[in-house]
């Protein structure tokens, strides 16, 4: 950890973490351990939609190349430094973030896909990390579904739901802490958000208290996809869940509107394009809608560019702290 105050004050501060993607905050070295340990079972490739058409990602062989967990977290990790460190080299373009980060989890994906203990694990050592840097609170998302394998132990989605909430159980036993889930639709999955929903309220005793729609923004144009989204989302806010949804990230301002309008969502996932839309700032403030801002996977995905990051300098030193809000993820 990089000896500033800014980073210190944040460490040692207690926290609530409001945004944080279970499959994004796995620990690395139980995933490496897991990555060599089962590798022959790995895929050589998985498809890639977001770099083309027919583009993958290499698997199996990526993952055999690495001979430390060094160079495992090169190719599952993506650090801020990194990204803008690339925009640099590229004379100052924005380069491309989202995509390097997807990348990532392609990677590890299928190290844990259908493994019923190593969810567990996985949930249980969140706890244990967010015990560690004192966050007293915290809501995880993910979605079930894409942690499955057929013929596994974690043959459907219910049985990740379950395995993921054994884990939690077992770490706010052991850490003291205070964890609480939130199920996600998928933007490209319409198929699955009924069953999301329906898991949503089936887990609403055991600690799911919310529904969310991630993993991109076509939805919000696209009828079909809205349609399947928003059935949800209201199926869940019927059941007395509650309802956050990703939103004027990396689509149109208007989203946020669509989002709290039709979707129903208390609160939205970064929505940072409404800094440069007055109406849908107003909105916002006047519907007291909670913005879940989260610096450093933004700038990560460049959903943010602050040119005042250097690659050299840590993130928490590099921002103006009276100019952003003091609500961060």
């Amino acid at each position: 950890m990089p000896n500033s105050s800014a980073y210190n004050f944040f460490y040692s501060a207690p926290k609530v973490e409001l945004h944080i993607h279970f499959d994004g905050a796995f620990d690395i070295d139980f995933l490496y351990q897991i990555a060599k340990r089962d590798l022959d079972q790995l895929p050589e490739t998985v498809p890639a939609p977001w770099n083309g058409p027919n583009a993958t990602v290499t698997v199996r062989s990526a993952i055999a190349a690495c001979k430390s967990k060094e160079d495992f977290e090169k190719i599952t990790c993506l650090g801020p430094e990194a990204v803008v460190a690339k925009r640099l080299q590229n004379g100052g373009q924005k380069g491309a973030g989202l995509a390097c980060m997807l990348d990532c989890f392609a990677v590890f994906t299928p190290v844990v896909q259908g493994k019923r203990d190593v969810i567990e694990e996985m949930a249980f050592k969140v706890c244990e990390r967010q015990y560690r840097e004192n966050v007293v609170y915290t809501e995880l998302r993910y979605n079930p579904h894409v942690l499955t394998k057929e013929g596994s132990s974690l043959p459907d989605a219910r049985s990740v739901v379950e395995a993921v909430t054994a884990g939690i159980e077992h770490g706010k036993e052991v850490f003291g802490i205070d964890m609480n889930q939130i199920l996600c639709c998928m933007n490209l999955m319409p198929e699955v958000s009924d069953e999301v929903a329906d898991l949503a309220i089936e887990f609403k005793s055991k600690g799911v208290v919310a529904i969310d729609v991630a993993a991109g923004e076509t939805h919000f144009e696209n009828e079909d996809l809205k349609k399947a989204h928003v059935a949800a989302c209201l199926k869940a806010e019927k059941a007395g869940l509650r309802v956050t949804v990703h939103g004027a990230e990396d689509g149109s301002s208007t989203n946020f509107c669509c989002a709290v309008r039709e979707y129903h969502a208390e609160r939205v996932g970064h929505a940072y394009k409404i800094a440069a839309d007055p109406a849908m700032y107003k909105m916002a403030h006047e519907t007291h809608t909670h913005i879940e801002a989260c610096p450093t996977s933004s700038i990560c995905t460049e959903a943010v560019c602050l040119p005042q990051v250097h690659p050299e300098k840590p993130i928490l030193d590099s921002l103006d702290w009276n100019s952003i809000p003091s609500e961060v993820h």
